[in-house]
């Protein structure tokens, strides 16, 4: 892991070293995009709403990213549940 990763963890709370899954590297570079942007925007005061705007799509793109997942998890944990009690099946399942 390069000593930048292993900085943007530490700034945003997640222990160095783990191993996450892929959805939570895409998280984090997510989130590593929008701090980046953000300090551009501080630093290029001409050009700070295009550093901000860029800020705001990496975080939603962030959010989306983990929505996603969630979804995915979700739909299977569900479906394999109702696998499990007979008396909640649906046709087809």
């Amino acid at each position: 892991m390069s000593s930048q990763h292993a900085l943007i963890e530490d700034m945003l709370g997640v222990p160095t070293g783990l191993n996450r899954s892929g959805t939570m590297k895409a998280l984090i570079d997510c989130r590593a995009m929008e701090m980046m942007c953000r300090k551009r925007a501080l630093a290029d005061r001409p050009h700070r709403w295009e550093w901000e705007a860029r800020a705001e799509r990496w975080h939603d793109v962030g959010h989306q990213e983990v929505a996603r997942r969630f979804q995915e998890n979700n739909a299977a944990s569900t479906t394999a549940n109702l696998r499990d009690c007979p008396a909640l099946a649906l046709p087809g399942l």
